[in-house]
């Protein structure tokens, strides 16, 4: 799915382009964002892609940055986080997706925040993990969300869970 979704963002790029929809700030940072997701969730079906949609993922996150509100800073360090959980750098994807939970709570940005925690608590696992997954599955409960783990998945996209084949069928 994530190679379809990220050949649909390619696909409709010039045209979003052309359309200079992408001069309002708000549609260009939820675009990159959008790429970005989408960029990480297509790493698994096409794996001779996977440094060059990285790499995009990282200047994607930093364009996030660029934009300098305080809505866009989580957006770009949800994208660093799963880009260091693609890499394989568990402590710096943990700092990034704890830095992507805070700054989402200080922008009311609840949904994000606790996609944020879900995958953190997945990514940790143990104790603590199984915590952060419950607070995150009661957040989202409480707002109407019936699949926690394809919600969390939809805004923090990657293999967070060391036993991702199980709950692959969850997404």
């Amino acid at each position: 799915m994530g190679q379809r979704a990220y050949a649909r963002v390619d696909r409709d790029t010039r045209a979003l382009k052309k359309s200079l929809l992408l001069a309002v700030q708000h549609m260009r940072a939820q675009t990159a964002f959008l790429r970005g997701r989408c960029a990480i969730a297509s790493l698994d079906a096409e794996p001779t892609m996977r440094a060059r949609r990285l790499a995009e993922t990282r200047r994607l996150a930093r364009q996030l940055d660029k934009e300098g509100m305080r809505w866009t800073a989580p957006l770009a360090a949800i994208l660093k986080a799963a880009v260091a959980n693609a890499e394989g750098d568990r402590p710096r994807a943990i700092e990034a997706l704890r830095s992507a939970i805070d700054l989402a709570l200080a922008a009311n940005m609840a949904g994000h925040a606790a996609a944020g925690r879900y995958q953190l608590g997945s990514l940790l696992g143990g104790e603590e993990g199984a915590e952060l997954v419950a607070r995150s599955e009661e957040a989202m409960s409480a707002q109407g969300v019936r699949k926690a783990a394809r919600f969390a998945a939809t805004l923090v996209p990657g293999r967070w869970h060391p036993h991702f084949e199980k709950r692959e069928s969850l997404l």
